[in-house]
C-alpha cells in the first residue's frame, strides 16, 4: 500500500471527507486559477493529488474547461450556483489543529511553549516542533495556519446531475481524452477543507516499542503576514509538506496567504456498469455473499477506444428504463492489476449497481458513508460498511440509474397520538421474473394498486403508512434486502392492537 493510501485509509473514519496526501494543486492548475480545487470541479485523484477535469459551474469558455483543448462533454450545460447555496466556514480547522487516526504529541523544541495553544507560534528563524506518536499505524495531517471549509448545500441538484451525464464524461475522459479513467473514479465535488500551509505523514511502524518521533522546522517565511511553511527534517516518502512554490515565486506585497491547498474532498462519486454485470438478474445479498463477489470489480475502464495491451474487450450494453437493452458504440477494456485508490464510495457504488440490475449508472455522496462510521473507529470491512448502509438507507431507482435516498424513518412515543393503535402494510409484487419488463402487459401491478386503493379507502390505512415494493424499475426495488429491512420495518414498536397487513405476488402465486 502506497503512502498516500495508508494515509487516506487511516483518516477517512475521522468524517472530514476523502483526505489528500499532496494538497498541492498541480503546477498547470495553480497557473490558471490560484484558489485550489473548487464546488463543482469534475476529477480523479491520482497518488493522492485531485486532478481537474472540469467544472460544471463554470462556462464552457472558462480557463478551466479548456484546460486540454479538447472540448468539453457532450451535452455540457453550466449549472449556476448562487452564493448562498455554498456554506463557508472559515475557521472550521483553528491554527494549530491537527487531524490524526491516533493521539500525538507535539511539542516545541527552541522554546518553553507555543503561543495561544498553538506550538507553531511564534514562527521565526529556528522554530522547531516536535510530533511523537506510539501505534502501529499512523497518520497525521498539521495545519499551522488552520484551514477553511465550503459545502454545498442542495446536494439533490448536483446529484441529479451526475446521473444525467455520468455517461458522457466516462465517454469524453476515456475517448476523448484517452484517459484510461476507471469506473468510479470520477468525483463531483460538493465540498473542500483548504489551508494556506500543511504537514502530512503516513507511516506503519515496525519497531517493537512503536515509538515515532520526527520534527518540523519553519522556512519559506512571508514577511507580510508573519506565516511561513513548515518542512520536516526527515526526507522520508512517508513525510510531506507544503505548499512548495515554484522558483523565484513571490507573494504580493501585503497579501494575506491563499487558501489554495486541498486537505479534504466531500463530493459525488460516480460508477458506470460494467458490461460483465449486466447478465445478473439476481439481488444481492449482503450476509451470504463472498467479499470478491461485491468487490471484483477493478480494472473496467469505460467508453474507452481499443487498444494493445487489455486483457478484454465487449461492447457496453445499458439498460434503460423499462429494462430496455440498448447496445452503445463504445469498447470497454478490463485491466485485472487495478491501481485505483480506495475509496468507500466506490465500495457503495458497486453494490447498488449489482443489486440494481436495470441500471447502469450509480452515484453514492460521501456524506452518505461517513454517516455509518465512527471517527473514533478504524475504517470497517467492506461488508461491514455495506452492511451499515442497507441498514440506513433506501435504494432507489429510476431512469436507468441507482443511488440511496432518504434515510430509513424510526419511530418514537413521545405523545398521546402516538400511543394510538397504528395501521401499516406492506406490499410487494415481483412480475418480471424470468421476463423482460417489455414483455409484461401495461397493467401488470394493477392489482397491487387496487389493493393499496381498498386499505385507503375500506380500512382506513393512511397512504404514508403503506409500502409498496414493485420490480417496475422505479422507487424501492423488492431485491432480498430491501424486503427483509421492510418486513423488520413493518412490525418495529408493534403494540397491542396495532395492525398490519402484507402481501407478497409472485408472477402468478400470490402469498397473504
Amino acid at each position: 500500500m502506497s503512502d498516500s493510501q495508508l494515509y487516506a485509509r487511516l483518516l477517512l473514519p475521522r468524517g472530514h471527507g476523502y483526505p489528500l496526501f499532496h494538497p498541492q494543486p498541480y503546477d498547470d492548475l495553480w497557473d490558471i486559477r490560484s484558489t485550489g480545487t473548487q464546488i463543482g470541479d469534475v476529477g480523479v485523484v491520482k497518488d493522492g493529488c485531485f486532478d481537474v477535469l472540469f467544472n460544471i459551474c463554470y462556462p464552457a469558455d472558462h480557463p478551466i474547461n479548456r484546460r486540454f483543448n479538447r472540448g468539453l462533454p457532450e451535452g455540457f450545460e453550466q449549472l449556476e450556483v448562487p452564493p448562498a447555496d455554498i456554506a463557508p466556514q472559515v475557521a472550521y480547522h483553528p491554527p494549530g489543529a491537527d487531524v490524526s487516526n491516533t493521539r500525538i504529541t507535539k511539542r516545541r523544541l527552541d522554546i518553553d511553549a507555543g503561543v495561544e495553544n498553538n506550538v507553531f507560534l511564534p514562527a521565526g528563524a529556528g522554530a522547531v516542533v516536535e510530533i511523537s506518536a506510539s501505534a502501529k499505524e499512523t497518520a497525521v495531517l498539521l495545519l499551522p495556519d488552520g484551514a477553511a471549509r465550503w459545502d454545498l448545500r442542495p446536494l439533490r441538484v448536483f446529484k441529479d446531475y451526475a446521473l444525467k451525464h455520468a455517461r458522457s464524461w466516462y465517454t469524453w475522459v476515456n475517448g476523448r481524452l484517452g484517459w484510461m479513467v476507471e469506473s468510479g473514479d470520477l468525483y463531483l465535488i460538493t465540498g473542500v477543507d483548504k489551508s494556506s500551509t500543511w504537514s502530512v505523514l503516513a507511516t506503519e511502524n515496525r519497531s517493537e516499542d512503536l515509538s515515532l518521533s520526527l520534527k518540523l522546522k519553519a522556512a519559506q517565511f512571508a514577511s507580510a503576514s508573519g506565516s511561513c511553511t513548515w518542512e520536516w527534517e526527515s526526507t522520508s516518502s512517508f513525510a510531506n509538506s507544503g505548499p512548495r512554490r515554484q522558483p523565484g515565486w513571490e507573494r504580493p506585497a501585503g497579501s494575506e496567504p491563499e487558501k489554495d491547498q486541498t486537505l479534504f474532498l466531500r463530493g459525488f462519486k460516480v460508477t458506470v456498469r460494467s458490461s460483465s454485470w449486466i447478465k445478473s438478474s439476481k439481488a444481492l445479498s449482503i450476509t451470504e455473499s463472498k467479499p470478491a463477489h461485491i468487490l471484483g470489480k477493478s480494472g473496467f475502464v469505460p467508453y474507452s477506444s481499443p487498444r494493445a495491451g487489455s486483457a478484454s474487450q465487449s461492447t457496453l450494453r445499458s439498460s434503460r428504463p423499462g429494462g430496455l437493452q440498448d447496445e452503445m458504440e463504445a469498447s470497454v477494456d478490463y485491466y485485472p492489476n487495478s491501481s485505483t485508490a480506495y475509496h468507500p464510495g466506490c465500495i457503495v457504488n458497486d453494490y447498488l449497481l449489482e443489486s440494481s440490475p436495470n441500471a447502469d449508472v450509480a452515484v453514492t455522496h460521501d456524506g452518505e458513508w461517513m454517516s455509518v462510521v465512527h471517527p473514533d473507529e478504524k475504517m470497517p470491512e467492506d461488508s461491514v460498511l455495506l452492511e451499515r448502509i442497507s441498514g440506513k438507507y433506501h435504494i432507489l431507482t429510476a431512469a436507468g440509474a441507482v443511488y440511496l435516498d432518504h434515510p430509513i424513518r424510526t419511530t418514537s412515543v413521545s405523545s398521546k397520538e402516538d400511543l394510538a393503535p397504528k395501521k401499516k402494510a406492506l406490499l410487494i409484487s415481483i412480475r418480471s421474473m424470468g421476463s423482460n419488463l417489455r414483455d409484461l402487459p401495461p397493467d401488470v401491478y394493477a392489482d397491487v394498486h387496487a389493493m393499496r386503493r381498498l386499505l385507503v379507502e375500506r380500512y382506513g390505512y393512511s397512504e404514508s403508512d403503506i409500502v409498496m415494493l414493485l420490480d417496475s424499475g422505479e422507487g424501492i426495488q423488492p431485491t432480498g434486502v430491501n424486503i427483509m429491512r421492510a418486513i423488520g420495518d413493518l412490525v418495529r414498536g408493534a403494540r397491542k392492537g396495532d395492525s398490519f397487513f402484507f402481501l407478497c405476488e409472485l408472477v402468478n402465486r400470490i402469498l397473504v
